[in-house]
């Protein structure tokens, strides 16, 4: 079962901030995006091949892979994951 777009955005909003929603007043600091690329990752640490979260800085970190079907996998598994802890 596939979650609906809004549904898939607001666990992207959880993932990369720890809220559900957007506060009234914005983000402080606002959400930021930043790259991981292959050079710049130990090529044996497998989580290098999936999306970091820093939900102090409302930073998300996503890696840049060869395969976009691999780079959808990873971010989806991370993102569902991830929801699935704070949940607990």
């Amino acid at each position: 079962m596939y979650a609906s777009e809004s549904d898939q955005l607001e666990l992207l909003l959880v993932f990369a901030t720890g809220m559900n929603t957007i506060p009234a007043l914005g983000f402080d600091p606002e959400p930021t995006l930043a790259f991981k690329h292959p050079e710049d990752t130990d090529p044996s640490d497998k989580a290098g091949d999936f999306p970091f979260a820093n939900t102090c800085t409302n930073t998300i970190l996503l890696p840049v892979l060869n395969s976009y079907d691999k780079f959808a996998e990873n971010v989806t598994s991370a993102i569902m994951l991830a929801t699935t802890f704070t949940a607990a």
